[in-house]
């Protein structure tokens, strides 16, 4: 697998982003963690091992690289850990519609 390697833009820390083969072989110190994806903005975030900063990389900008530098987001807000499923309460309200507006046969 190929291990890209990532610098903070906050502290200068340079390591290597966390994958299942570096796991075992770079010390924790030299590790960005993988907080998620913030599907909003399309950036991947890291954690820098050094001063624990939510960090944003453009996957566009990763292509043919040999660096990464990830910059803290701009909002400051914090990837969502799960989309929220709006499917259970759309089936409720328009179940509870279709009950009110459909007219049954009572003799």
């Amino acid at each position: 697998m190929l291990i890209r390697d990532v610098k903070c833009g906050v502290c200068r820390c340079k390591g290597k982003v966390d994958a299942y083969d570096a796991v075992f072989t770079l010390p924790k110190s030299e590790l960005f963690v993988f907080v998620g994806k913030d599907s909003s903005t399309g950036c991947i975030h890291l954690r820098c091992p050094s001063c624990k900063a939510d960090l944003g990389v453009d996957p566009s900008k990763v292509i043919g690289v040999s660096l990464v530098v990830g910059y803290p987001t701009s909002d400051g807000s914090k990837v969502p850990e799960k989309n929220r499923s709006y499917g259970r309460l759309l089936f409720a309200a328009i179940s509870a519609i279709l009950a009110l507006f459909i007219p049954t046969n009572v003799v």
